[in-house]
């Protein structure tokens, strides 16, 4: 069966391109195809805008021009979802509940016959598990859950669904992460479907190659069974 992972990134999703050209680069297999949601390709717009800016110093007809014909693409691509709810006059592509909307938009519209796979980074761990048992998904991914924002309260919404998840989901951690370390096993309780890797790092998710090639292989593993 062709199976779909579709990949959540965090608020700045050029941040992590790093993370992603370690893990999913060169994770290509004959039934697999790789996507990222609609948020995340409104941020490489934004970051295509700015690039555009920084090497050419266009004025500013010629960027707005260039925003808009990037934008149009953008709406052309996802049209079923209709264009006017995207807003993206000025798209608030960081509010979560923006992203959570979006990505539960395009859950429907993918194929019924395929597995889906959901990797979730930072934020987008959050809406990864939020959405999971609403659609048939196979399996959810979390790379850094933001379990707790430093020097914030708890938040409930962000941990109390992980009480009762039923996909199966596995969650990848750095031992020196703000939004949650080890203590997180005491502080949370967590479904049965979960399960929790550490690893020596933070969010910011900066392995060594055989961390990586240690993550990579546990995701391996579970898409060819």
């Amino acid at each position: 069966m062709k199976k779909i992972l579709v990949i959540l990134g965090r608020e700045n999703l050029h941040k992590d391109s790093y993370i992603y050209q370690n893990l999913f680069e060169k994770l290509k297999q004959k039934n697999l195809e790789i996507r990222f949601d609609p948020v995340d390709e409104l941020n490489f717009i934004h970051l295509k805008v700015q690039d555009f800016s920084d090497r050419i110093q266009p004025n500013k007809l010629v960027l707005s021009l260039f925003s808009k014909w990037l934008k149009l693409k953008f709406l052309l691509k996802f049209r079923h979802f209709g264009l006017g709810y995207f807003k993206l006059h000025e798209p608030n592509q960081r509010d979560f509940d923006f992203r959570k909307v979006v990505m539960r938009y395009y859950l429907q519209t993918l194929p019924r016959n395929r597995e889906i796979y959901l990797v979730g980074r930072s934020a987008g761990a959050r809406i990864a598990t939020e959405l999971a048992d609403e659609f048939n998904i196979k399996q959810v991914f979390c790379l850094g859950y933001p379990f707790k924002q430093p020097d914030f309260v708890e938040e409930p919404e962000r941990t109390d669904h992980l009480r009762t998840i039923k996909t199966p989901t596995l969650i990848f951690q750095g031992i020196n992460d703000p939004y949650g370390g080890r203590e997180l096993l005491e502080k949370y309780t967590f479904s049965a479907a979960i399960k929790i890797s550490f690893f020596d790092t933070d969010h910011d998710f900066g392995c060594l190659e055989e961390e990586y090639a240690t993550i990579k292989y546990n995701i391996t593993s579970i898409l060819n069974r």
